[in-house]
């Protein structure tokens, strides 16, 4: 299958995995949701399209004409994905499925502004489907379980991302307490000593 067939197969059936599994709540038990920061890389985008122009084949398997339309698409795509998440994260997340799949080549050159829950997710995402494919393969009809595994990452994240904030906590008061303890040098004449 190429690469082009397979990415919009892949939406497809992501679409239809979407439909299935429970979106995890990505703020729950924080006492504020944390602020996410993202370079938007539009810029870079629109000059490596200039340089590098993307396939009209790819362009037409995933119904856009444009890369401009094919990124709105992955948006929409990204939002029923995500439903809770900043909109930082849903920007990031795009270009870089984006980039991915006109120039599979190509680093991206963009930060993930919210790490902890690009790596829940994916272990979610990867036990969800083993769950689900287990279910077609032994005809098992078990919500129950996409509903526990789903209470189970939410579980995960929260305590990641209070592990994470936790060690930024650390790393600041450590940073204070070096700013605090400094010392200052000075040439001490002969004729003043210290006691």
């Amino acid at each position: 299958m190429n690469q082009a067939a397979h990415a919009l197969h892949q939406v497809t059936v992501s679409l239809d995995f979407v439909k299935e599994i429970l979106p995890l709540e990505p703020y729950a038990g924080l006492e504020s949701p944390p602020q996410l920061v993202y370079q938007d890389q539009i810029e870079w985008i629109a000059n490596h399209a200039r340089n590098n122009i993307p396939s009209s084949f790819v362009l037409s398997q995933a119904k856009a004409s444009t890369w401009q339309q094919m990124l709105a698409n992955i948006e929409i795509i990204n939002r029923l994905r995500h439903p809770s998440v900043d909109e930082a994260y849903i920007q990031w997340r795009s270009q870089k499925m984006l980039v991915r799949r006109l120039w599979p080549d190509t680093k991206f050159p963009g930060v993930d502004p919210d790490e902890v829950y690009t790596q829940v997710r994916r272990k979610y995402c990867i036990a969800a489907k083993k769950l689900v494919f287990d279910k077609e393969q032994y005809s098992l009809d078990d919500s129950g379980a996409l509903i526990y595994l789903n209470e189970t990452y939410n579980k995960k994240l929260t305590t990641a991302r209070k592990a994470k904030a936790k060690q930024s906590k650390e790393a600041a008061r450590k940073i204070d307490e070096e700013d605090a303890f400094v010392i200052v040098e000075m040439d001490v004449g002969d004729e003043e000593k210290c006691d």
